[in-house]
């Protein structure tokens, strides 16, 4: 155990403490040759809660108080921090266990950009990049479409050969497109909020 300068007598009660869990009427009379863990201190905290640990130490130091032989108190006072201490060690299981819950759901979380290879990350974003562009194209088309309807009216044939309404068409499909990836972009952008909350959470 290390001890600051200073902390001398707060580490020797401690130490006290721990002594008579370890050696004196803590082993005497409730170890049962178990390790502490599996001692009733903490297993009874367990089924019980934490109320268990709350009332035994509340006990003890009513005891104490009420005691007028000073050695006797003192052993209730340390047996109080015993139970104070095992109450820690089980706040820090069910903190575990609850980290240990949330990796698992997180585990459990679809995510299938991190299946795939390098290669095929690649190649996605170079099929983002020419959606992209395929973009900008329509988007040009459609200008135009406005343009010749202003101008025109529909069934004008165009030097590609493609009527107005054609075009229209064409331009109706790159807004289903559109949509669709607007779709997956929201997706993907709650999953990175349940992915960022989780490790939030998890700390």
């Amino acid at each position: 155990m290390r001890v600051e300068p200073g902390y001398e007598p707060l580490a020797e009660v401690l130490q006290q403490a721990l002594d008579q869990s370890q050696i004196g009427k803590g082993k005497e009379c409730h170890a049962n040759g178990l390790p502490f863990l599996d001692q009733p201190i903490v297993t009874e905290g367990r089924v019980v809660g934490p109320g268990f640990h709350v009332g035994q130490a509340r006990k003890k130091v009513l005891e104490a108080m009420n005691c007028e032989d000073d050695d006797r108190a003192i052993c209730d006072y340390l047996g109080a921090i015993v139970y104070i201490a095992a109450l820690v060690i089980l706040r820090r299981e069910k903190k575990l266990s609850r980290e240990k819950e949330l990796a698992a759901r997180f585990s459990e979380m679809v995510f299938p950009e991190e299946r795939k290879s390098r290669g095929q990350i690649l190649c996605e974003q170079d099929q983002r990049i020419k959606a992209q562009a395929q973009q900008a194209d329509q988007m040009k088309v459609f200008s135009d479409i406005i343009s010749q309807l202003n101008q025109y009216g529909t069934g004008i044939l165009k030097t590609d050969g493609k009527t107005l309404e054609q075009r229209v068409f064409e331009w109706e499909k790159w807004a289903e497109f559109e949509e669709e990836a607007r779709e997956r972009q929201d997706a993907a952008a709650k999953e990175q909020d349940i992915r960022e909350w989780a490790c939030g959470s998890a700390y």
